[in-house]
C-alpha cells in the first residue's frame, strides 16, 4: 500500500516510479539502472533499508555515492530522523506523507 501511495503523489509531479519490494529487489534495481533519487522506507523485508542504503554507498562508483538516498519511516519516534541520517541518508520522510513536505524534500535534493 504505501509504494501505491508514494507512486500516487509522486504522478503529479511527472516523476517515473520504480519499486521494489524488498533491500534485495532494490539492490538489483539500482544495479541495473541509474536514478535521480531513491526513497529507501526504514522497513523493508529480508534487508532494512539501513543495511540496503550502507550496501548501496559500499559499491564502487560515484553513482552509488553520490545518488540522493531519501529514508523513509512511519517510526518517527524522537530520535528517529537524526538517527538516519547520521546513517548517512541525505534526507528524511515520515509517514503519512504530508504533500508540502515531499515537496521541500524533493526540492533539497533534486538538481
Amino acid at each position: 500500500m504505501n509504494l501505491k501511495v508514494i507512486e500516487g503523489l509522486l504522478e503529479r509531479y511527472q516523476i517515473k516510479v520504480s519499486t521494489a519490494n524488498n533491500g534485495p529487489e532494490a539492490l538489483e534495481k539500482i544495479e541495473s539502472k541509474e536514478f535521480d533519487f531513491v526513497f529507501m522506507d526504514h522497513m523493508m523485508p529480508e534487508m532494512d533499508g539501513v543495511e540496503c542504503f550502507h550496501r548501496i554507498r559500499q559499491k564502487s562508483g560515484s553513482y552509488y555515492r553520490n545518488v540522493p538516498i531519501i529514508a523513509l519511516t512511519a517510526n518517527a519516534v524522537a530520535g528517529t530522523r537524526e538517527l538516519l541520517l547520521k546513517e548517512g541518508f541525505n534526507d528524511f520522510l515520515e509517514k503519512p506523507i504530508e504533500r508540502s513536505v515531499l515537496e521541500r524534500v524533493l526540492k533539497r535534493n533534486l538538481s
